[in-house]
This record gives structure tokens, sequence and C-alpha cells, in this order.
């Protein structure tokens, strides 16, 4: 048996609810009491049900919210989908992969952590907005295996309270060299990553998991979770790796039927100069500097998002919707063939 529900016997008492009537609200209930357990207010963390990771409609199982003591923000920690088990492992992951692409992109995160259940079992997952691919946390195991959910009631189940002091420890940062919560800039004209504040250490969690934890389970954690190395040469593709999933399920992408909540004010959205190596047409235009995001697929063509405004929706386009030139850095800059105003630089 658990730890965690030894010592906290409204756990164990919710996981034999569950057992009488194998419904959703019941197999979810003792993982919201036990994030708020791990994940607890006096620290400065917020659980909630029912969430919005980006303000729009769609709405998550459970966020996990931080605070920055020193800017007075909050600042997204985890995403949750929790399942009954008789419903299929692709489906929750698929909607968790979703989500989490969402916050990346609303939030400019480097990564996001998340976690699925089906039933008493649950897997841990990073998302990284290089891959943009739902990642097991310290396993092997790929997506959509009911075996790889670890039972919550049983000696390995506590590897829960480690893996969550982990994501605490190592909180998501923003892309750019600013604190994970801090706001974007005022104006939609401003370049990603002006920003003078660096991110300081986390705060130093006063849960202490070696109460509970016992030896260390093979297979669940070990190392560190190391994200991948930024490449340094925007001209070169990638390579595929064994990693890249093929997103089978209608879930895993972005929908590009998405609606602003409104439409934006033409006025606010003055656009700001482009790179000086501009030709032709292009000549004594302004432009507006959009971020690219890229998802790499194996078997069928990349695709590349943008929002051309701040609350906008997501653009899909592929690699034929841009043009190509090279900035006077020696970078490689795309112009947006529908609306040249729109640039960014070349993803990697």
């Amino acid at each position: 048996m658990s730890s965690l529900v030894i010592q906290y016997p409204v756990v164990r008492l919710l996981l034999k609810r569950h057992r009488e009537h194998n419904l959703e609200y019941a197999a979810i209930a003792p993982f919201q009491t036990l994030m708020t357990i791990l994940f607890p207010a006096i620290e400065g963390y917020a659980v909630n049900m029912e969430q919005s990771v980006d303000r729009r409609a769609a709405r998550v199982d459970m966020l996990v919210h931080g605070t920055d003591f020193d800017h007075d923000t909050l600042f997204i920690v985890m995403i949750g989908e929790l399942k009954a088990s008789y419903k299929p492992p692709s489906e929750g992951e698929s909607q968790l992969l979703l989500r989490a692409r969402e916050a990346i992109v609303a939030h400019e995160l480097e990564m996001v952590y998340g976690y699925t259940t089906l039933g008493e079992g649950f897997r841990f997952w990073v998302v990284s907005a290089q891959t943009m691919t739902l990642e097991p946390l310290f396993s092997d195991t790929p997506r959509g295996s009911r075996s790889a959910y670890i039972p919550l009631d049983s000696a390995e189940g506590d590897c829960i309270i480690q893996l969550c002091n982990y994501i605490k420890e190592n909180r998501p940062l923003r892309q750019a060299t600013v604190l994970p919560s801090q706001s974007f800039p005022v104006s939609d004209e401003e370049p990603y990553g002006h920003a003078s504040q660096a991110n300081p250490p986390a705060e130093e969690s006063s849960f202490n998991p070696n109460q509970y934890i016992p030896a260390s389970p093979s297979g669940y954690y070990g190392q560190s979770y190391q994200p991948p190395e930024p490449s340094t040469q925007y001209e070169s593709e990638p390579p595929v790796t064994s990693s890249m999933e093929h997103h089978n399920d209608p879930g895993d992408l972005p929908d590009q039927s998405m609606e602003m909540d409104e439409p934006p004010n033409d006025s606010e959205d003055e656009p700001v100069a482009g790179p000086s190596q501009a030709t032709g047409a292009q000549q004594g235009a302004t432009y507006k500097m959009v971020k690219i995001t890229k998802e790499e697929h194996s078997i069928r063509s990349n695709k590349y998002f943008f929002r051309k405004h701040r609350k906008g929706r997501v653009i899909t386009t592929k690699i034929e919707d841009w043009n190509e030139v090279t900035a006077g850095d020696g970078r490689k800059v795309w112009y947006y063939k529908e609306d040249t105003k729109y640039w960014g630089y070349k993803p990697r």
C-alpha cells in the first residue's frame, strides 16, 4: 500500500468509493485531493478544476499554478487530464498535448509539465516548445500504454511525491530571459524576449518527500529531465528521430478553426520595421514580428503556427506559405506570403 494512502485516510476512503462506483467523478476525486496536498496553498500553489490555459473556452480537468512572490503574479506549473479506467489512454493524452501546446504558445514557455490518470493509475509528462510532443517524464514507455500507468495505491505509487517535488524545483520557464509569470510586453510591436529580469531560484519547498519515499522503484524516475539543447544553425532542419510522434488522434493537432474571443483592434496593431535586407515590393514597407512555432511530422509535411495578434487565433501554415530572405545578421527570416507585413525568424 502507498504510504500516502496510509498517511491520509481521506485518500484511502476516496479510493474505496471509486472501487464501489467505477465512474469518472469517483476516479478523479483521489487525485484532486492529493494534488492539493502535494501542491499546498501555503507554499503558493493553486490547484483548480476546469480551467483554461489561455483564457479561451477550452478547459483542462486540472491546472496547477504557482506564485511568483517577487512580482505578485501566477505562472503555470502543470496541466492535468483525468479519466475513468474504462477510457482509452489516448483520450486524456491527446487532450493534454493539445492544451499543453496552447499553454506554450500563449505564455511563451520553454516547456510545461502534465499528468494523466486512468482510474487509479497515473503518468507524468513534459511537452517542450522545440518538439511540441508528449514525452514521458522519467519513463521510456511510449504514449498509449495502459500498463505504464502507475497504481496510486501501491509502493511504486509513492513516486508521485518525488515527481511533484521535481516539478516544483524545476518550474517551467519562459523562452525569453524573463520570469515565467512575467506578463507579455504591453504592445504587440515589442519583439519577444526584451526584458531585463532573470529567473530567480525556485522557492524551497517545505514538503519533505524523504519521510514517505521508499527505495526508488526502477523505471519511473532517476536521472533529471534535460530539455533538448537549442540549435544554433537556423538554416538546418532538425533530424527526424524516433521520438517524433505520429499524431493519429484528431485531438493531437491544433485546430485552425479556433476563433478569436473578439476581433483585434487594428488601431492598436501598429507594425514595426522588419529586417533591413528586404527587397522588391518589401522596400519601404513596415512589418510586424511574430513568433513562428514548428511542429515536425515524420510522414507528413511539417506545420508552422503563429498568431497575428497576441490574443488572436492560431494560424496553421505550411513551409510553402512563407518567403525566406537573409537578414543583415545572417539569420534566415520568413515573410508570410498571404500578408507580407508579418515576419519572423525561421523556426529551429
